[in-house]
């Protein structure tokens, strides 16, 4: 057995550009509630390094807003924090790797991190401005047509896609 990790001796590295709407953290403090710790925190203790949080800070910061005092176990009984020794040169990438499919702070990211870093980590668009009229999520898409039974829209073509 492992001794218990006070979430008060971990730290965020200075550089993580990772970030999370309010929205999707509440969802991982709802997960985190309901299913217990899942995945554990990845921290590093190399000289001068020790206790940095190299993956899973959102789920650090989650337990802290959450009032608990130490990294649980998780479900399975196993560990929720997992050691690495890495030096500061070397810690980075998994940062980065660990967090794939996350938002980004581009302006952090792209002052931490060279556009050759990111690209030989197979990151090449991160980190790049979209196309000033690409849409995103929030946004209203424009159509041309719609069918009057099912209501489906669609752009292009008058005739709607089969």
């Amino acid at each position: 057995m492992t001794a218990p990790v006070r979430l008060a001796d971990l730290v965020p590295v200075e550089y993580n550009p990772r970030t999370i709407k309010a929205k999707a953290a509440q969802g991982l403090g709802d997960s985190i509630a309901a299913f217990g710790f899942l995945q554990p925190l990845v921290v590093n203790r190399h000289p001068g390094r020790e206790g940095r949080i190299v993956g899973g800070e959102q789920r650090w910061r989650q337990l802290v807003a959450s009032g608990a005092k130490i990294v649980p176990t998780r479900p399975d009984g196993s560990p929720g924090v997992v050691y690495v020794d890495l030096p500061l040169d070397r810690e980075r990438e998994p940062n980065l790797r660990l967090n794939v499919g996350g938002e980004w702070d581009t302006t952090k990211l792209l002052a931490e991190f060279t556009l050759s870093e990111l690209g030989d980590l197979g990151l090449e668009g991160v980190g790049r401005p979209a196309p000033p009229d690409f849409p995103t999520f929030d946004d209203e898409l424009a159509t041309d047509f719609c069918c009057p039974s099912c209501q489906y829209e669609w752009s292009g073509n008058p005739r709607p896609p089969l």
